[in-house]
């Protein structure tokens, strides 16, 4: 269930069905869930060191706390999906699908923000303060329709990264007589090489007798 609370994804009902299901409330590793569990255990084995009755008291207590926590994060989540939203089209920008309002480390009033447009992602931030407000950055292009990118999704490692990936984009760069082509997922920006990332090397054209290599 810890795992259904990020944005990584789960897979419930795998292997009758790959549908991934994402509750966009928790960062991957969030260090209030870890403290707080932390705290309950450490005063519990203090109290039980003191000879003190109900010694579950602290541990039932962390256990609280998560759940209230995880409880409004996720409203938080929720209800930035649809501020984030109503910003972008209040921007002038045009929405065509989803919104990811994606929690960040260590401050739970921050998320990462992204909409997905025609074309490609624009990318922003929802700060609770304790109102919300939201800034837009860029948009970054989509760049599925470079023939390059049709050569690369043929590659297993692409097809494998893409049945995981949830905002996927590309990008094509020459390098010499070959053309690099980049996948990533836009819910984990970042440079190219990240973890969140799979890259092919295509000699010469894509449509070339040489074929694409894979790294």
């Amino acid at each position: 269930m810890l795992d259904f609370f990020n944005t990584y994804g789960v897979r419930f009902l795998y292997p009758f069905s790959g549908r991934w299901f994402y509750g966009d409330t928790l960062f991957i590793v969030d260090p209030w869930v870890w403290v707080a569990l932390a705290l309950g255990i450490a005063f519990a084995r203090v109290r039980r060191r003191r000879g003190n009755p109900r010694t579950d008291l602290p541990a039932r207590a962390a256990l609280a706390g998560v759940v209230a926590y995880i409880a409004v994060m996720m409203g938080s989540s929720f209800a930035g999906r649809w501020i984030v939203r109503r910003a972008a089209e209040e921007e002038g920008h045009t929405p065509s699908g989803r919104v990811l309002v994606s929690p960040l480390p260590l401050v739970p009033t921050w998320r990462m923000a992204l909409v997905e447009e025609a074309g490609g992602y624009r990318f922003g931030s929802l700060r609770w303060t304790p109102l919300p407000v939201v800034r837009f950055d860029e948009f970054r292009r989509l760049n599925d329709d470079d023939p390059a990118v049709a050569a690369a999704k043929r590659l297993r490692p692409f097809r494998q990264f893409l049945v995981w990936a949830r905002f996927p984009q590309f990008e094509v760069r020459r390098q010499g007589g070959s053309l690099v082509v980049t996948a990533s997922d836009g819910r984990y920006p970042g440079p190219a090489g990240s973890w969140a990332t799979v890259s092919a090397v295509l000699p010469g054209s894509p449509s070339g007798a040489g074929g694409p290599t894979s790294e």
